[in-house]
């Protein structure tokens, strides 16, 4: 009968059950580790520099908070990878069994590769990753879902049917090649190269995609509903493409397969910012009742069909087999504005193909090509454009030890400022919800939430959400507090936490606070009022049997309208 053993292996502790399944805790060594299903491997604390074999599905690694995970080698990488803390890989070749979740920070210096079979790689709010080399994803069924910032320095590839799905920051600085994969984005992603997509893939843009190059496909489904801009060329070579938003080129824009299909209820635009505005047109556009063309020279040899705008600035040519509007009787009306047409008595200034009676030519004004009033565009876009706020002006002080912030602002009636603040300049969070006051310009709020756990140089930004829901930031104001006044963050202790956790909180008065626990996804997971005494209170936080592994985010509402705000992770 096997029985139960403890024994201590240099630094590192290892434990044997029953089951024949060993857990092995490591402090910081170079030990060679071998792990058989059911093993698990610990980094505790310290740096672990020594070797995996990982050459069995069922393990599992855990780096805890302030432990950095930094093997020479890994063999196999088919266990679950769990990271509080800090990863530096050499390289990462996964295969069948392998998982992901980081809510810390990796590295990987070598290339990365998805194989074996469908795989699931968890990116966490508040999580980084870093890929130094290029990125293959080549399993069916894999899954890449970020919610914290992913940055790819080369190119990222998608060999097969996966999905990528990122709600903050996607950096790639070099190609993105997708061969039937599915990119949904409601954030950010950045592309430095050229973004190719091939036959099967599926992008959907809620957001803002930024492309350094030119965009092609050669078939597949493209949905935009927030801004989809190519500094170079876009060329859509077949598939479907539905437009509700801003799709913008620098350097034209080709629809030039014939069994393409557009639905637009957005802008097409081909910007003349690189004097090279074109739009050529061979497949068949559907135009909706706020479509919009804009372009500096047009070439039409398919057909353009609906209601809708087009706005043309440069030489325009309707082909010989090409149309414009419908045929029969409609009720759409295609308006379109040739604005230096060399002919009156036709509508485009070289025209062979056909010119139904619903396509006609109308003086127009210039389509907007900033605003998303006028378009579908998706609530992520929306609240991400900036709007006619006016700030007059913007300070910040420090009072008695205590952060002090000024500001003079015109602004419609509805408008609500939050006080916002970061320690790092990028990542900011809300401490104070202001309405405004349609007969008050000048706003203050003191930042009372002060202790002596940070000091340095601290950020402050201005939100302006106005009635339906945009949003307008002011610059950034930084103050510097010393090491003896400085503002305090919120504690969770322990963190990361199992049952119960308590929340360190320094009030500067008396008074009542409500506790709120969101998860990654926003939903409120417990909502709580304490009595505080000014100084330093520890609350306690129970009733979190329920809740999933994962980050969570913590705020504590003042009576002043301060709000605290942290994070905190359950195992």
């Amino acid at each position: 009968m096997k029985t139960f053993t403890l024994s201590l292996l240099m630094t590192g502790i290892v434990s044997a059950s029953a089951t024949g399944q060993t857990t092995y805790v490591d402090n910081g060594t170079s030990t060679t580790y071998t792990l058989q299903t059911g093993d698990s491997l610990y980094i505790k604390q310290g740096t672990f520099t020594g070797n995996i074999n990982d050459w069995n599905n069922g393990g599992k690694v855990t780096v805890a908070g302030g432990a950095t995970f930094k093997p020479s080698g890994v063999n196999g990488y088919r266990s679950k990878y769990v990271i509080y803390g800090t990863a530096i890989l050499p390289s990462l070749q996964t295969e069948k069994g392998f998982s992901l979740q980081n809510y810390g920070v990796i590295t990987v210096n070598g290339g990365t590769q998805m194989n074996g079979s469908a795989q699931n790689w968890y990116n966490y709010a508040g999580g980084t990753i870093t890929f130094n080399s290029s990125v293959a994803l080549n399993v069916n069924g894999g899954n890449i879902s970020n919610d914290g910032d992913i940055i790819i320095n080369g190119e990222f590839n998608i060999n097969s049917s996966s999905t990528v799905t990122n709600t903050r920051n996607l950096t790639i600085s070099s190609n993105f090649n997708s061969n039937g994969g599915t990119i949904t984005n409601y954030s950010d992603i950045a592309v430095t190269g050229d973004f190719k997509f091939n036959s099967n893939s599926t992008i959907i843009n809620k957001k803002s995609l930024t492309i350094g190059g030119s965009f092609s496909s050669s078939n597949g489904t493209v949905t935009n509903e927030g801004m989809f801009y190519a500094k170079k060329t876009i060329t859509f070579g077949g598939g479907t493409v539905t437009n509700t938003c801003r799709l913008v080129a620098d350097e034209g824009i080709t629809i030039n397969n014939s069994s393409t299909k557009v639905y637009n209820n957005g802008i097409l635009w081909a910007t003349s910012s690189k004097n090279a505005s074109s739009f050529t047109n061979s497949g068949t556009i559907y135009s909706s009742d706020n479509g919009v063309i804009k372009t500096g020279s047009f070439t039409n040899y398919g057909k353009i069909t609906g209601n809708g705008f087009m706005y043309i600035t440069g030489k325009s040519t309707l082909g010989s087999s090409a149309s414009v509007g419908q045929s029969g009787t409609t009720t759409d009306v295609l308006k379109i504005y040739t604005v230096n047409r060399t002919n009156t008595s036709q509508v485009f200034d070289d025209q062979w193909g056909t010119v139904y009676a619903n396509a006609k030519y109308t003086v127009i004004a210039a389509p907007d090509t900033v605003g998303t009033s006028n378009y579908s565009c998706s609530v992520q876009y929306v609240q991400y454009v900036i709007l006619p706020v006016t700030w007059d002006d913007f300070t910040v002080t420090v009072s008695a030890g205590i952060p002090v912030v000024n500001w003079s602002v015109r602004f419609d009636e509805g408008t609500t400022f939050l006080v916002q603040r970061s320690f790092n300049g990028k990542d900011f969070s809300a401490v104070a919800n202001i309405p405004a006051d349609i007969n008050q310009t000048n706003y203050r709020f003191n930042d009372n939430t002060v202790g002596s756990d940070v000091s340095g140089t601290i950020y402050y930004r201005i939100c302006a959400a106005e009635p339906d829901g945009q949003l307008k930031y002011s610059e950034i104001r930084t103050i510097t507090l010393n090491s003896t006044v400085s503002l305090a963050t919120l504690r969770g202790l322990p963190n990361p936490f199992t049952g119960n956790f308590t929340l360190e909180y320094q009030s500067a008065q008396k008074g009542t606070v409500t506790v709120r626990v969101f998860d990654v996804n926003g939903q409120v997971k417990l909502m709580k009022q304490f009595v505080v005494s000014s100084g330093k209170n520890a609350m306690l936080v129970s009733g979190t049997s329920g809740w999933k592994s994962g980050i969570y985010m913590v705020q504590v509402l003042a009576e002043n309208g301060g709000i605290a705000a942290g994070k905190i992770i359950k195992q």
